[in-house]
């Protein structure tokens, strides 16, 4: 009778718990900063790119949403001789968050310009705690991605991967994968 006991408690605290329990899902959005070449300032001045993502998750019912890695990759299918281009192309990369359309956006993340080099770097994070509070009504997220060029790089990619042609557009992929909680 005592074993009996113990099982039906075990089983009812195992249960009560479990329900309890919150779930964690993990979402990922996926895009890549397009930039015309041929419209890039040549002094190496900031360029900034708004892009708005949407999830598909409903997030009203998540008790948080966090990020949990971003990147930001060197542009795909370039290369000359087989040597790829890296991120030695970008001087500094910085990513806001738009609250408002009138209001100053958030500085959220960063790459030290030391760190742009190679195919991958991550993105390093100003916390802001739970991302719910910047996404709108209809599931979307706003970002401002401010991005300065180092311009012989720039020049060089133009010559050799575009033959200076007017439309050349350079692509870098970026990624952000968020933490969500029930």
């Amino acid at each position: 009778m005592k074993k009996l006991l113990f099982l039906l408690f075990a089983l009812f605290g195992f249960t009560l718990l479990s329900a309890c329990a919150s779930e964690t899902h993990y979402d990922s959005v996926s895009t890549t900063v397009q930039l015309n070449v041929s419209e890039l300032p040549l002094d190496g001045s900031e360029v900034t790119i708004r892009q708005r993502f949407q999830f598909d998750r409903p997030l009203n019912a998540l008790s948080s949403m966090t990020l949990a890695e971003a990147w930001i990759s060197a542009p795909e299918m370039a290369n000359i001789d087989g040597i790829p281009y890296s991120l030695d192309m970008l001087k500094s990369v910085n990513i806001f968050l738009v609250e408002e359309e009138d209001a100053p956006s958030i500085y959220w993340l960063v790459v030290p310009s030391s760190k742009l080099s190679g195919q991958d770097v991550m993105f390093s994070e100003f916390n802001i705690g739970d991302l719910r509070q910047y996404v709108d009504s209809y599931q979307q997220i706003e970002l401002e991605i401010t991005l300065s060029m180092e311009p012989y790089q720039v020049m060089k990619y133009w010559r050799d991967v575009c033959d200076m042609n007017n439309k050349c557009i350079l692509e870098f992929p970026l990624s952000m994968q968020f933490k969500m909680e029930d």
